[in-house]
């Protein structure tokens, strides 16, 4: 690699990542950021690295520095936002999420995300409202976080599941338990587990 080739180390970095050897590439997103300190992509790479490996305040940081460098950029909000949920401090997991929603009301993962926390903070009201809007944001072809869009939707409808039967209104969970039928049958599964109860 040309040392002074930003992409490329980079690129390597997510390599590494990808195939689990996380010193190599938090190694190949700094040489990037060596390069060029205001390189986005390798600082939430770098971060996201950091976060795989629980290496917590340092993934924090990382997000931060992408941020302070281009705040409307929206993949450090979501991770800061994985990760302040992950550590149970939903103020800030919800103000990250609401940052993406500003910056960007057509992508789908922070409705995604702030359903799940609105589920596990016992709102079910709120979670079922930003579950059908996350559903049809993703229904409407919006490109998801690496356009992982079944995914998304699979976790929206099994989020609701588990709303309704909160709310104690199995009909409305049995309805979710039928679109996942027909979208992953182990993840249907679970919910039927759920309903039946």
């Amino acid at each position: 690699i040309d040392p002074k080739f930003i992409k490329a180390w980079n690129s390597l970095g997510l390599v590494y990542k990808k195939i689990h050897k996380p010193n190599k590439a938090i190694e190949s997103f700094k040489k990037a950021l060596e390069i060029s300190s205001d390189f986005l992509d390798a600082w939430n790479n770098l971060g996201t690295v950091y976060r795989e490996n629980n290496e917590l305040n340092k993934a924090i940081i990382a997000f931060k520095k992408a941020i302070k460098i281009d705040p409307n950029y929206i993949y450090p909000h979501i991770n800061l936002c994985v990760i302040y949920t992950d550590e149970g401090n939903y103020k800030e997991a919800i103000k990250e999420c609401k940052k993406t929603i500003e910056i960007n009301p057509q992508f789908a993962r922070p409705y995604i995300n702030l359903c799940q926390i609105y589920n596990k903070i016992e709102l079910c009201n709120k979670a079922i409202e930003l579950c059908n809007k996350a559903i049809e944001k993703c229904n409407n072809g919006i490109k998801i976080e690496s356009d992982n869009v079944a995914n998304n939707v699979i976790l929206s409808h099994f989020i609701l599941g588990r709303c309704y039967l909160e709310l104690q209104n199995k009909e409305s969970a049995i309805n979710e338990y039928k679109n996942l039928l027909q979208l992953n049958k182990n993840v249907a599964d679970l919910l039927h587990h759920y309903i039946e109860e």
